[in-house]
């Protein structure tokens, strides 16, 4: 002890270190124990208000309008594992089914509609390497139209110089066959009169026949917004794809008018027997001038572009001051999903069978009957033009067709001052290494 008192004497800063620690480890000790109580408190009280949370947690599920009038589909609740699947593998197979539906939508609404000139659009027509094809289309539209009802198996009645020469030769062959043999070669007043009747028969025959050739009558004067280009001048952009559009439209109610005249089987009905005995008119109404007076229409020589147009996905607001279907489009609502062309179609028609035409018009590409006025006819005074109807009651139909046609084909064919007047936007160029899209070659006519 003796020694240890000098040796702590001489190391007093030491010594008191070691007694510091030597306390202070079991002090330590406790105030650890105590932390991690306070924490592990903390923590479970962390946790119990999490739990908390998400044991209140709702999440609302939403399954949009996919019909008009449908309705959405939403529901709230606890998360939900199996819902969310199924939530999520309903949605997905809402947008494959949407997208199926807007690719059939354009393929039905694109079936047969060829380029009259393939590639004519493709550079601004005012630019020399186009020249030929201007000219090609200025020659070929008329035609184009034309084939429309002669493939329709459309046609005229017999010309007054056919009816005559062939009353003429009917009528010789008749009077050899009373006269041959007999000196008096005067027919007299009773021969006269049977061969008045024979030659009757044989016209009013002649006229019947000819009908039964045709599936209705027309020919391309019926054709009223297809009119030769005589301008010495060449047609600009937005002209000739109106003639383009145009054919479009024709060759539409043509083909409807022509369903109309098929029975149930396929086969023809001909003019004395089919709903439609003769077309009298059919003219694609141009487009209303647009409030803006910059724009006046598809040809009308300004540039400025239309108001915005509603996109391909927006709502379009229904607009029944235009038609009864609601629907609007350039200039009075316009939208990038499509636009309307209305059509007035008058047709000497047998009034027992107008429904007939009408579910021919509506089941042939997107066309509505919007507007009809019947008044009745008398056939008979058609008769000494050559037209032979039959025995049908027949009226005087007119009707005002809706035709709906989509952007979403029509856009690439479209020459730019075209989109450009409808509103559409341009479409964003490639990127470095690919190629543009060209869109979808055009099925044949």
């Amino acid at each position: 002890m003796n020694k240890v008192l000098p040796w702590v004497k001489s190391n007093l800063v030491t010594v008191i270190s070691m007694a510091v620690a030597i306390i202070a480890l079991p002090v330590m000790l406790w105030f650890s124990s105590g932390w991690n109580q306070s924490n592990l408190s903390s923590v479970q009280t962390d946790v119990s208000g999490a739990v908390s949370k998400l044991s209140g947690l709702s999440v609302s599920y939403r399954i949009p309008e996919v019909m008009p009038g449908q309705g959405e589909w939403s529901l709230s609740g606890r998360p939900n594992g199996a819902m969310t699947s199924r939530v999520v593998e309903v949605l997905k197979q809402i947008s494959s089914d949407s997208e199926s539906v807007r690719e059939r939508a354009e393929r039905h609404n694109r079936e047969g509609k060829a380029e009259l000139v393939p590639g004519l659009f493709s550079k601004p027509t005012s630019d020399p390497s186009q020249v030929p094809l201007v000219d090609r289309m200025i020659k070929l539209w008329p035609r184009a139209n034309a084939e429309l009802l002669e493939k329709a198996g459309a046609g005229r009645p017999p010309t007054g110089a056919e009816v005559f020469r062939r009353l003429s030769d009917f009528k010789a062959a008749e009077v050899r066959a009373i006269t041959g043999g007999r000196e008096e070669q005067k027919l007299s007043a009773d021969e006269e009169k049977t061969l008045a009747s024979k030659v009757a028969d044989f016209r009013l025959g002649l006229y019947r026949a000819e009908a039964q050739r045709l599936r209705f009558y027309g020919w391309p004067a019926v054709l009223k917004s297809v009119v030769e280009w005589r301008d010495s001048a060449q047609p600009t952009d937005a002209a000739m794809w109106e003639w383009q559009h145009v054919t479009w439209i024709n060759q539409d109610l043509i083909r409807a008018l022509t369903k109309a005249n098929t029975d149930a089987t396929g086969g023809t009905l001909d003019a004395t027997r089919g709903p439609v005995k003769r077309i009298e008119s059919i003219l694609v109404e141009p487009f209303p001038a647009p409030q803006n007076r910059e724009n006046q229409g598809l040809d009308g020589g300004q540039t400025a572009a239309a108001a915005p147009a509603a996109g391909a996905s927006s709502p379009i607001a229904p607009v029944y001051t235009v038609s009864h279907t609601g629907r609007a489009g350039y200039p009075t609502a316009p939208n990038q999903l499509y636009v309307l062309r209305y059509a007035e179609v008058v047709l000497l028609a047998d009034v027992n069978q107008l429904p007939k035409i009408i579910n021919a018009i509506s089941s042939t590409n997107f066309m509505s009957v919007v507007g009809m006025d019947v008044q009745r006819y008398d056939g008979l005074q058609d008769a000494p033009q050559g037209f032979f109807y039959g025995s049908d009651a027949l009226a005087r139909v007119t009707l005002k067709v809706e035709t709906i046609w989509l952007f979403s084909w029509m856009k690439p064919l479209m020459p730019a001052s075209v989109r450009q007047k409808f509103g559409l936007p341009e479409d964003p160029k490639p990127a470095a290494g690919q190629s543009p899209d060209q869109g979808a070659a055009p099925a044949s006519m």
